[in-house]
């Protein structure tokens, strides 16, 4: 089941996630009443599972470490959807600000593609705020 105050990650944008070494399972987490990202995986991962995550929309690469709270196989049955949520206030706010990130650099290419306009990245940030900030999903902590 997905949830609203989930953030999806866009799938044009590279992602990594691997195990942690460093295991420190939460109490059971609940995706219903979590909030965190959806990423793309092409492993199921099992739940509780400390996961370190990669995100390369920028150099350097964005790192950030959560929890898996779901992984359900996608409909046309190519990977898995993965959920990740985060336990510490400021993960959650870098997460959800690499996610903005992600998001207007899949408008730039969007919109390059659909109207032929090459946006400088700062451009492309002023209009997707415009258009969506007011609607993108804040992250809590577990």
């Amino acid at each position: 089941m997905q949830v609203p105050s989930f953030i999806h990650h866009p799938t044009e944008v590279p992602v990594k996630m691997v195990v942690s070494e460093n295991q420190f399972p939460l109490p059971c987490i609940n995706e219903k009443s979590s909030t965190g990202v959806y990423i793309h995986t092409e492993t199921r991962y099992i739940v509780n599972t400390c996961v370190e995550v990669e995100i390369n929309v920028q150099t350097p690469a964005f790192f950030a470490k959560g929890y898996v709270c779901c992984s359900e196989p996608l409909k046309d049955g190519i990977g898995f959807e993965t959920g990740v949520v985060f336990d510490c206030p400021d993960t959650a706010f870098a997460v959800r600000m690499i996610e903005q990130v992600c998001y207007i650099e899949q408008y730039r290419q969007q919109v390059s593609l659909t109207e032929g306009r090459e946006l400088s990245i700062d451009l492309a940030a002023a209009e997707w705020i415009t258009q969506h900030a007011a609607n993108f999903p804040e992250l809590n902590t577990i």
